[in-house]
């Protein structure tokens, strides 16, 4: 590879890290988080403006085979935990599914941002849960505004 292309690849790669959203893993157990990816936010907290659809994608690898799949959405205000619940949790229809074991899925969602919901700052969680538990569960940080 001469020095033109090495260059070419450092930036490719490099745009595309800074497109990945800063998150934490909060107990994933049947699937392994690749990536998270929230548009316009790569380090917490992701700005979520109300009267808007936001979309969250994650990137993540089956530990186990994945035949069906619910979402599971929380907000915490400080340490109170309010379930959100989508009108839609079914999370295969979000993603491919079944997945095999050790097969790779991409997640993608959007989600209302109300204009009724308070302006506040929250820490999110979604789960990716199967009958057998938890797939995937990652956390970030995100402020609700006008």
């Amino acid at each position: 590879m001469n020095f033109i292309q090495t260059v070419v690849v450092v930036l490719v790669c490099s745009f595309a890290l800074a497109a990945c959203t800063k998150f934490t893993d909060c107990g994933s157990k049947q699937g392994k988080i690749v990536s998270i990816k929230v548009p316009g936010c790569d380090t917490g907290p992701c700005i979520l403006k109300k009267g808007t659809n936001v979309s969250f994608e994650m990137d993540f690898t089956a530990n186990n085979a994945i035949k069906s799949a619910t979402t599971k959405i929380y907000a915490f205000l400080g340490p109170i935990k309010v379930p959100f619940s989508p009108s839609d949790t079914n999370a295969c229809h979000f993603m491919s599914c079944p997945i095999a074991k050790g097969g790779k899925a991409v997640f993608k969602q959007n989600l209302p941002v109300r204009s009724s919901y308070p302006s506040v700052t929250v820490k999110v969680q979604w789960n990716l849960v199967s009958d057998s538990g938890t797939i995937t569960c990652f956390q970030l940080d995100a402020k609700i505004q006008d």
